[in-house]
């Protein structure tokens, strides 16, 4: 088995990412189930049962896109928000200070931008403000624990692991490294409910298996 390169859960906001060896039990695949562990309690289910999460698109009230980027949901309802004025884009502004009031919002989809957020808790904060009572968010994030596992079996390249890590191949944009249970977690811990993987997310940025899809309610 090669040795390959894990960012450890010491290292949440590396310049140089720590180095640790991944063990067998890794290379097998058991982190896609071994990262849910430390969050595994009644909040957490397997499969999702709230369709108004997975599965089906929102129609009513004001939705967010945001870190939108190129990717443009047209959907009706939906706001789509860059710090960059791009084409794609109807309100330019900072995703952690989001000009709109408290309760506000109805949903919120945050598709690969909080690995790009110097202060998660401030990001997730801030979502959590501007979403109404009951109001629902889906945050999705390049994974790295399951991209470690698709490479030590040969199903991903090295190239992959570090865009991940840095976000581009000269310049770091990449702020932070997520995985599954990390996100949970982070999401537990701002005050978000219903904590649900997402397998079926209509909004999905890319069509890869390296990212992970979690969704909570106010």
């Amino acid at each position: 088995m090669k040795k390959i390169k894990y960012v450890g859960k010491e290292a949440l906001n590396p310049s140089v990412p720590e180095v640790l060896e991944v063990s067998d039990q890794l290379a097998e695949g058991l982190c896609f189930t071994a990262q849910w562990k430390e969050v595994k309690d009644e909040t957490v289910e397997e499969e999702v049962e709230d369709e108004s999460i997975e599965g089906e698109k929102k129609t009513k009230g004001i939705k967010l896109n945001l870190g939108c980027g190129d990717f443009r949901i047209e959907e009706e309802g939906f706001v789509n928000i860059d710090a960059r004025e791009l084409p794609t884009v109807d309100v330019v502004a900072d995703i952690t200070e989001l000009p709109y009031d408290d309760n506000s919002i109805e949903f919120i989809y945050a598709g690969h931008i909080l690995e790009h957020c110097e202060d998660w808790r401030k990001a997730l904060t801030e979502w959590k403000r501007v979403l109404k009572p009951e109001g629902e968010i889906i945050i999705t994030i390049p994974d790295i624990v399951k991209a470690i596992s698709l490479y030590s079996l040969g199903m991903a390249s090295e190239d992959l692991l570090k865009a991940i890590v840095r976000g581009g191949e000269d310049v770091t944009y990449h702020k932070d490294v997520w995985w599954g249970g990390r996100l949970a977690t982070a999401m537990i811990e701002i005050g978000f409910r219903e904590i649900t993987p997402v397998l079926r997310c209509p909004y999905f940025v890319a069509d890869v298996n390296w990212q992970t899809a979690i969704g909570g309610v106010k």
